[in-house]
């Protein structure tokens, strides 16, 4: 029997399905983002609050609030002298203007962080909802558009854009990019029923765009272009809805809105590439020429394509490789068969539709601007619109069609697919507390240790690329506050992986004012943040042996150098390295930040050392505070008898805590109740020999490899 189509009466939405279609947008918010309300701020944000705490509301210091120096904040010694300052410029005054606001509305602090937090939710929740809104014009079902708003809350790619404040601007983007579409069509009085049928309402009307409705659009289009470049793409979309549904005579009679829209466009464009612009670094944005770069920018394409429709990671894959179809010649493979099958499926249930191309054609106009830029996670964010509205129309229209298994093969294939968006995000939570945690918990560790007033500089090896804002982060409330300023922060080296020190380590002590630091496993300077940091800083190439190198308070010399990297430096420090005015932390896969002490020279001959290689250790961890009493281990361990396994957390923390009996209980049963786990395994391993070893107080102390003997440490 056929399907017969919704009159136009069935693209109304009666009040209680408002309220109804709010209530499960707002849930589906709070189940899958609702966590982000307590995320701290993560990399850019540091950069972000740190100038907002201190800029004014005037437009340059709008425009320049997004602006990154590292020089500003940490010396890199590589730094080849005379070459411009390492800068990204990301003019984004509209996106810096609300995030101020709420910021300074929260009170700032914490409390603004939560606010920004809040909007990020309440911007995707109307994202959403427009979302929802359209799938119900292009469509006329109200539970179809439903889902489609329901399919981009879940979005995998979501996650990240909604959780990372400093992405917010992709999200604030977005809203305003569909705002203005649907200012539009109703401004134009379009009809945008997807179906070809003669059902009335079907045909375009002739409404003339008022001059209130362009002078919205103008100024929501304005918003979105400087809250984030990408918006530059919305007179296209604008343009394909008027020719599908309003026919080119309708393009026609709307030549004053798209020529206004094109003057906007053109200054905009010219602004930004003329006093706004500033050329972003090396291998951030891949330039070339020739079959190498076509093939590099193809493979960049094709797989954001098939990372937006599979919700795989954005930030992996071509954008790492120097020549990626050359390098992986399966991966390109795989990603035309399944670009060739995702196609080949949409237009198979779609081609009997007005405009049906126009949402495929959205997703690539949201990712190609980007193609030639660093892969970044967020970037899934507006191509997730295409990609719920084409879903949706997937699902509403292959209903349509007499044949009864094709009824079900599309409910159950729309179903798996919004399924698919639920498997993705708690793996992609995971992975951004995992991010998160990775940078703090170094600073945390840095900022555990006493750092007197006399100190002057602080410098890192083995640094994680993530902890570049460390000066920044390191100066907020709750880590060192005021007594990270008028200090110089150097990072040494940084670790070969962004995220951790994962190789091992050798630092030796040569005299009282060097050291060489040796590397296992993947050299510095290698890999793709190795081609960053060198393509960013040097016009020479990567530094090399027999060449020497000033930080303002060292020299450096590279010891030894292979085709992979560097593996061997020596820093030669104008003071002695037991300055009090010097601290040195060391990062490494057992400790996220160590603090190294160094022999003085009146240490190195008392040990008989005569000027040869020392060796160093990491210093002591601080004193632990007081703690859990003894009763209050008493209690717990009763509580944990008793089947109620949040106790242990109280027998951690006392197992470090300063009162003795405390600590000894505790201890104790932690041991028990391990014995017990183990035992309870299938391989009953006895493990209280091995927890009942070392120290448990010396947890978390990183050994280092030093002094030539033995394997990699750390």
């Amino acid at each position: 029997m056929a399907h017969n189509p919704p009159t136009h009466d069935a693209g109304r939405l009666t009040w209680r399905f408002r309220l109804l279609a709010a209530m499960l947008l707002a849930a589906a918010i709070l189940a899958v983002h609702g966590w982000s309300l307590g995320d701290p701020l993560w990399l850019d944000d540091h950069l972000h609050h740190h100038n907002m705490a201190r800029m004014g509301w005037g437009w340059r210091d709008l425009v320049n609030a997004t602006t990154i120096r590292p020089d500003d904040y940490l010396e890199m010694w590589w730094r080849q002298p005379g070459r411009a300052a390492l800068e990204w410029h990301y003019p984004r005054p509209a996106a810096v203007l609300l995030q101020k606001a709420t910021w300074t509305a929260g009170g700032g602090g914490r409390a603004g962080v939560v606010a920004e937090h809040v909007v990020s939710l309440l911007l995707h929740m109307a994202a959403c909802w427009m979302v929802m809104l359209l799938c119900l014009r292009l469509t006329r079902r109200p539970g179809w558009a439903l889902f489609g708003g329901l399919a981009f809350a879940v979005y995998g790619h979501t996650v990240f854009a909604v959780g990372w404040l400093a992405a917010q601007n992709t999200v604030l983007s977005t809203v305003l990019m569909l705002a203005g579409m649907l200012v539009y069509v109703r401004a134009s009085g379009l009809d945008l029923y997807m179906a070809r049928d003669d059902q009335p309402g079907s045909r375009p009307a002739r409404r003339r765009f008022g001059a209130g409705g362009l002078a919205l659009l103008m100024l929501l289009w304005a918003a979105a272009l400087f809250s984030r470049e990408t918006a530059i793409v919305l007179p296209v979309v604008l343009a394909a809805i008027e020719i599908v549904w309003g026919g080119w005579w309708g393009l026609w009679r709307r030549r004053q809105v798209f020529a206004a829209m094109a003057l906007l466009g053109a200054a905009f464009m010219i602004w930004r590439l003329g006093p706004a612009y500033y050329p972003l670094p090396a291998v951030y944005m891949r330039r070339g020429h020739g079959l190498a770069y076509a093939g590099f920018l193809l493979a960049k394409l094709m797989h954001y394509l098939v990372a937006t429709v599979l919700q795989s990671p954005m930030s992996v894959g071509p954008t790492g490789r120097l020549a990626p179809l050359a390098d992986a010649p399966h991966d390109t493979v795989l990603m035309s068969l399944l670009l060739l099958l995702f196609v080949g499926g949409y237009v198979a249930a779609t081609r009997r539709l007005r405009g049906w191309w126009i949402w495929p054609m959205w997703v690539l106009l949201a990712v190609l601007p980007v193609t030639p830029v660093m892969a970044t996670p967020h970037s899934g964010y507006l191509p997730g619109v295409g990609y719920a509205i084409g879903l949706t129309l997937v699902g509403a229209f292959a209903l349509q069609k007499r044949r009864p298994w094709t009824r079900r093969a599309s409910a159950w294939s729309a179903g798996v697919l919004l399924a698919t968006c639920l498997f993705h995000v708690p793996l992609y939570r995971v992975s951004w507390v995992g991010m998160i945690a990775g940078e703090r918990v170094t600073m945390t560790r840095v900022a555990q240790t006493d750092i007197g007033p006399q100190v002057t500089d602080v410098f890192f090896v083995n640094l994680p690329f993530t902890n570049v804002y460390a000066p920044l982060h390191l100066g907020e409330r709750e880590f060192w506050g005021e007594r990270a300023a008028n200090r110089r922060y150097h990072a040494l080296t940084f670790s070969p992986d962004i995220l951790s020190m994962r190789y091992g380590c050798t630092i030796e002590q040569r005299d009282a004012s060097s050291f060489t630091v040796a590397v296992e496993g993947d050299r510095y300077f290698s890999g793709l943040l190795g081609r960053f940091l060198v393509q960013a800083m040097r016009a020479d190439g990567p530094p090399r042996p027999g060449e020497t190198y000033r930080d303002t308070c060292c020299r450096v010399q590279v010891l030894d150098q292979d085709a992979d990297g560097v593996r061997r430096l020596l820093f030669t420090f104008d003071r002695p390295l037991a300055s009090p005015q010097y601290r040195f932390y060391v990062c490494t896969q057992a400790c996220a930040a160590a603090p190294l002490r160094f022999a003085s020279a009146e240490e190195l001959a008392a040990a008989g050392a005569g000027g040869e290689v020392f060796t160093t250790q990491p210093s002591r961890a601080p004193a632990v505070a007081a703690g859990p009493s003894a009763d209050d281990v008493a209690r717990a361990v009763e509580r944990l008898d008793a089947g109620h396994a949040d106790a242990m957390e109280t027998l951690l923390v006392a197992a470090f805590a300063a009162e003795p009996a405390a600590r000894a209980t505790a201890r104790h049963t932690i041991l028990v109740m391990a014995g017990r786990i183990a035992a309870a395994t299938a391989t009953a391993a006895d493990v209280q020999p091995d927890l009942a070893g070392p120290d448990l107080a010396d947890a978390g102390q990183v050994g280092l490899n030093v002094g030539g003997g033995g394997g990699g440490g750390g």
